[in-house]
């Protein structure tokens, strides 16, 4: 695996942007918090494929009129990123099924589009680039948290 320096200040806004048309067709509020500045030393492909489809999921899944919070901060020599999303139907039942391949909570509303494959190709990267991902329900949100990717 080739690593280099990727600056996720300037790579999660750009990956927003391939979602935000449909974000806000839909009434979701994207919100973007730095409090570092963010190079990782990483796989630069696999990171990038990590964060889109985390950003994918949050956008396709969060409540029309919902919220998306992604915050990026500095843990001694780590990054720590933290995506999180209004959500109303998930429960804690609910977590260790969400990277398994093919689940969805309800195929219904899938529409043909989402097949269930998003979360656990994010499971797949994270191991790949050996980044714990942590995923949590709090009050109605569910929050997707990553680390260890070690800052220059």
């Amino acid at each position: 695996m080739q690593e280099s320096d990727v600056d996720l200040n300037a790579l999660i806004p750009q990956l927003w942007l391939s979602y935000e048309d449909t974000a806000l067709s839909r009434g979701l509020t994207f919100s973007f918090r730095s409090t570092t500045h963010a190079i990782a030393r990483s796989e630069p492909s696999l990171l990038r494929a990590l964060l889109d489809n985390l950003l994918s999921n949050a956008a396709a899944h969060t409540p029309a009129g919902g919220n998306i919070l992604c915050d990026l901060e500095e843990g001694g020599n780590l990054l720590l990123f933290s995506l999180s999303n209004t959500c109303h139907d998930l429960n804690a039942e609910d977590l260790p099924r969400m990277f398994e391949p093919f689940w969805r909570k309800d195929e219904s509303r899938t529409g043909g589009k989402h097949f269930g494959l998003g979360l656990s190709m994010v499971a797949t990267y994270a191991t790949a680039l050996h980044l714990p991902v942590r995923m949590k329900l709090e009050a109605e949100t569910f929050k997707s948290r990553w680390g260890r990717c070690h800052c220059r």
